[in-house]
């Protein structure tokens, strides 16, 4: 399959971060430690909505997710800024959920017509591969960004 080597990464580095926060309770989850800005449930809520913005769209595909992860988990965003909780479960769940239906979709190949997206750091993803392999590296990041929180929680 196109994008195979790509694909094994993402699920790979999702397995991590899935099982990284196996066994952790919802407050462990929703506690933002001393001199963090973010906690764990914000940092996967963040990896799935912004992967997902950065590959559905520009493949003229609908966002996977419902449009309250938007004003959760955008970049600008904080667990501060929340005027409810996100549901921890869902948001476990989703991780799941995006993870297969990325698979899906690219086997069914309807990740194929990517229109470049310029990121705000002035990063272009010029086609759906990059955009698959950047989401690899930006998840990456903040899975180790969980894992220093999990020290913490």
């Amino acid at each position: 399959m196109k994008y195979q080597a790509l694909l094994d990464q993402m699920k790979e580095i999702r397995g991590y971060l899935m099982a990284s926060v196996s066994g952790l309770s919802e407050e462990q989850l929703l506690r933002v430690p001393d001199r963090f800005k973010n906690n764990i449930l914000w940092n996967i809520g963040h990896v799935i909505t912004d992967n997902s913005s950065m590959l559905y769209p520009p493949t003229g595909n609908e966002f996977p997710l419902p449009e309250c992860y938007l004003k959760w988990f955008e970049p600008e965003k904080s667990p501060a800024d929340w005027t409810d909780t996100p549901p921890a479960a869902e948001i476990l769940q989703a991780a799941a959920m995006t993870r297969d239906k990325l698979v899906e979709d690219c086997m069914a190949g309807k990740m194929e017509n990517y229109e470049p997206l310029t990121l705000g750091d002035g990063v272009v993803l010029n086609n759906v591969a990059y955009a698959i392999a950047h989401c690899n590296i930006h998840e990456g990041i903040h899975l180790g960004i969980i894992l220093s929180l999990r020290k913490f929680v």
